[in-house]
C-alpha cells in the first residue's frame, strides 16, 4: 500500500494552529476571554501526529524497507530547521528586551528546546501554562514540541520490537496503552500535579497513540470507513463533539483527562473519513486556503507565541487594532520559514545530509554558547543599574525550602520548622504572595526563636469548603489546610493572598449554600474559638503592569547599555509606576467590607497599602522609587517590600507575645 497524500489532514492542521493562535491572542470581549478552549488544537496536532507517524512506520515495517536512519532524519529535517530559525531570531530580542532574571530563564529554555526536553524545565520551573505569567514566557510553547520529538524518539523503536516479536499483539499493546496512559492522565490530575499531568508524555500519549490506531485500522483494512453513509456521518458527529468540547473546556477545565476524549474522539472521527463526493467536511478542509494555512502549521506554531510574547513585554496587552499588525507579521514571518527554511532543508536533493547535519551542528552549537553565557553572565546583569539587580525580580515564594524541597506549591508535608522548644507558632497560610514574604519572614522569626510553619499554593486564600477549579486549591487542599491549621494549638495564624481579584473574577465555588463572602468570616472565627491569635493581611497594592521591566522599556535600551549613571537616575526618577489609590480602593471594596466586619481581642490587622499608598506620591499607590523596586513583576513584593511588610507583621506578632 502506497502513501497517498491527503489535503484535509492539512486543513485539520490549519483549524489546529487558528484554534491555538486565537487562545494565545487572549482576545476580550465585554471583559470575557474568547477562545478559551483553544489549547485543544495542540490535542489534535497530537492525534494528527500520531496517525501520520504510524502510518509511515507500520507501512514501511509491513513492506520491510522501514529504516531508523531514513526514519530519524526525516523527522530532524521537519522539525530541525525551523526550530534554529526561530531560536536564532529570538536570542537577540531576548537580549534587548529581556530583564537579566528572565533572560536567564529564556536562556535555559532555548537550551532544553534544543535538546528536546522543555516540557521538563517548565515543568520544573512552575509554570502554569495558562496563567498570565505565562505569556511573557516566549518559548512557553516549545513544551508540545517536546512530547512529540521524545514519542518520535522512543515510539519507532517500541513498535520495531512489537511487530518484529510480538506482531499479533500489537493491536492489544496500543489499546493498553491508550488505557494506561489516560488512566495515569487521569490519576496524576486529581491526585499529584496538574502541570505534571499537563506536559508529560505517558500522560499525553495516548492522544498519540489514537492517531495510530487509526493508521493501523487502515492500513489492515484499507479505506477505514467503506459504507457511503458512515463516510459522511462520520464527520459531522466529529465537527459536533469538538464543537461540544469547545463550549466544555476553558482554563478552569481539568486536563488532559476523561473528559478531554470528547474533542479527542471528535479528531479521530475526522480523520477516518475519506474524501467523496458528498463528503461535505472533508471538501472544507481540502480548500486551498486551508491546506496552505496547514502547510506553514509548524512555522505558525513556532513563530507566534514568541512574538505575541516579545509584544506583551515591551507593548502590554493586545488588543483588536494590535492584530492589523500582528497577524500579518506572524503569517509573513510563518511563509518566509516554511519557503526558506522547511522546504530546503526537507529536500534531500537541494541539501544533502552532511550539510544538512553540518548547518544544524553550527546553528545549535551557536545557541548553546551564546545561551550558556547568558545563564553565566547573570542574564548579562553588568549592564544594568543596581536597580535592576536579579534580587529585584527573584520569585521569593521559591525561595523558602527545607529537606523536602520547596516549600511554595506544595499540596501535603507543608514546611514546619520546629527548631526552638516550648516557643510560640506561627503558621502563614495563603497565596504566591504570602510565598513572597515566607523567606525574608523566617529569618525574622528565627532572630526571636519563634516557630514557623507554611502553608502556601497558588493561588488559593484559606476558605474551607471554596475552591478554584483548575488550579491546585482544590476542596483537598482546603481541607488539608483546615486539617494542619486544627492541629497546631495556641498559634499565630497569618491569613493573607490576592483576594480581591479571586472574589471580583468570581473564581471561588463551592456545592456548599453559602456565600464564599459569609464563608471567609466563619472560617476566621472557627480558628479564633479554638484559641489562635489571627494576623489579618490586607490585600497588597496590584499594578497594572510589570513593574521592572516597564521601567526597563521606559528607560529605553540604549541608555542602559551605554549606562550613564547620573541620566539613567535622572530617567529613574522621572518614571515611577503607579496606581491611582482611589482604583486600589475600588478593587479591594469587596475584601476590606469582608475583613472589616471581623473584630476579636486575637484578631490583627495588618494594612500593606500604608507602606506604598498615599506616601511617596499623593493619592498614589507606587511600584517603585528612584533606587528600589516594590515589585518583583505586578502583585508579588520584591525583596525590600516584603521586608517592610513583615515589620509590620513582625510588629503584631510582638504586641501579642507581649500580651501573653
Amino acid at each position: 500500500m502506497k502513501l497517498s497524500y491527503r489535503p484535509e489532514i492539512d486543513g485539520l492542521r490549519a483549524i489546529s494552529v487558528i484554534l491555538v493562535i486565537l487562545y494565545h491572542l487572549k482576545i476580550k470581549l465585554q471583559n470575557q476571554i474568547l477562545f478559551e478552549f483553544g489549547y485543544l488544537g495542540v490535542d489534535i496536532f497530537f492525534v494528527i501526529s500520531g496517525y501520520l507517524i504510524g502510518r509511515i512506520i507500520l507501512l514501511n515495517l509491513s513492506a520491510k524497507r522501514f529504516s531508523f536512519k531514513n526514519f530519524y532524519e526525516s523527522r530532524a529535517r521537519r522539525l530541525l530547521p525551523a526550530l534554529a530559525f526561530i531560536l536564532l531570531l529570538s536570542v537577540p530580542l531576548a537580549i534587548i528586551l529581556l530583564l537579566p532574571l528572565d533572560l536567564i530563564h529564556f536562556a535555559k529554555s532555548a537550551l532544553y528546546s534544543i535538546f528536546f526536553s522543555s516540557n521538563f524545565f517548565f515543568f520544573f520551573s512552575d509554570i502554569q501554562y495558562d496563567a498570565k505569567d505565562s505569556l511573557l514566557t516566549p518559548l512557553l510553547h516549545t513544551w508540545s514540541l517536546g512530547v512529540e520529538e521524545q514519542f518520535y524518539l522512543f515510539f519507532p523503536i517500541i513498535v520495531f520490537i512489537i511487530i518484529k516479536y510480538f506482531k499479533s499483539f500489537f493491536l492489544i499493546i496500543t489499546i493498553t496503552g491508550i488505557f494506561l496512559s489516560l488512566c495515569l492522565a487521569e490519576l496524576i490530575n486529581n491526585n499529584i500535579s496538574e502541570s505534571l499531568n499537563f506536559y508529560m508524555l505517558p500522560t499525553r500519549a495516548w492522544e498519540l497513540l489514537i492517531g495510530t490506531l487509526i493508521a493501523y485500522f487502515e492500513l489492515k483494512k484499507g479505506r477505514l470507513i467503506k459504507i457511503e453513509f458512515l463516510n459522511i456521518s462520520s464527520p459531522l458527529i466529529g465537527i459536533l463533539l469538538l464543537l461540544t468540547s469547545f463550549y466544555i473546556f476553558n482554563d478552569t477545565t481539568r486536563h488532559p483527562s476523561l473528559l478531554t476524549l470528547i474533542p479527542i474522539t471528535g479528531a479521530a472521527l475526522i480523520l477516518v473519513s475519506h474524501k467523496s463526493k458528498n463528503n461535505w467536511l472533508i471538501k472544507f478542509l481540502s480548500t486551498k486556503v486551508l491546506v496552505n494555512i496547514g502547510l506553514i502549521s509548524y512555522s505558525l506554531y513556532l513563530i507566534h507565541y514568541p512574538i505575541l510574547s516579545y509584544y506583551r513585554i515591551y507593548f502590554g496587552e493586545i488588543n483588536l487594532f494590535n492584530l492589523t499588525i500582528l497577524i500579518p507579521v506572524i503569517f509573513l514571518t510563518s511563509i518566509f520559514s516554511y519557503k526558506f527554511i522547511e522546504k530546503p532543508f526537507r529536500n534531500k536533493k537541494k541539501i544533502n545530509l552532511k550539510n544538512f547535519i553540518l548547518t544544524i551542528l553550527l546553528s545549535f552549537t551557536l545557541l548553546v554558547i551564546t545561551t550558556s553565557y547568558l545563564i553565566t553572565s547573570k542574564g548579562l546583569s553588568s549592564r544594568l543599574p543596581d536597580i535592576f539587580s536579579n534580587e529585584s525580580q527573584i520569585r521569593l515564594r521559591d525561595k523558602l525550602s527545607d529537606n523536602k524541597g520547596m516549600c511554595f506549591h506544595r499540596t501535603d508535608n507543608f514546611c514546619n520548622f520546629n527548631r526552638f522548644k516550648n516557643k510560640t507558632k506561627v503558621v502563614l497560610v495563603g497565596d504566591s504572595i504570602m510565598g513572597s514574604l515566607s523567606f525574608d519572614l523566617k529569618k525574622k522569626l528565627d532572630s526571636k526563636k519563634i516557630n514557623f510553619k507554611t502553608i502556601m499554593i497558588g493561588p488559593c486564600y484559606y476558605i474551607p469548603e471554596f475552591e478554584i477549579k483548575g488550579t491546585n486549591c482544590s476542596k483537598n487542599f482546603q481541607e488539608k489546610s483546615k486539617k494542619a491549621i486544627l492541629n497546631e494549638k495556641n498559634s499565630i495564624i497569618i491569613l493573607g493572598g490576592n483576594l480581591s481579584s479571586n472574589l471580583n473574577d468570581k473564581k471561588f465555588t463551592s456545592d456548599k449554600n453559602i456565600s464564599v463572602e459569609r464563608a471567609i468570616i466563619l472560617s476566621v472565627e472557627e480558628l479564633l474559638k479554638k484559641n489562635h491569635k489571627i494576623i489579618l493581611i490586607y490585600p497588597v497594592p496590584s499594578l497594572d503592569v510589570h513593574v521592572p521591566q516597564t521601567v526597563f522599556n521606559l528607560i529605553g535600551n540604549k541608555m542602559i547599555f551605554n549606562l550613564n549613571k547620573q541620566e539613567v537616575e535622572k530617567k529613574l526618577s522621572e518614571n515611577i509606576i503607579f496606581k491611582d489609590y482611589k482604583k486600589y480602593k475600588s478593587e479591594t471594596k469587596n475584601v476590606y467590607s469582608i475583613l472589616d466586619k471581623l473584630s476579636h481581642k486575637n484578631l490583627y490587622k495588618v494594612y500593606p497599602h500604608t507602606l506604598f499608598c498615599d506616601t511617596y506620591l499623593k493619592n498614589k499607590c507606587v511600584g517603585n522609587t528612584e533606587e528600589n523596586f516594590f515589585y518583583s513583576d505586578k502583585i508579588h513584593p520584591s525583596k525590600i517590600a516584603s521586608n517592610m511588610i513583615n515589620n509590620l507583621i513582625i510588629n503584631k506578632i510582638d504586641q501579642i507575645n507581649n500580651k501573653d
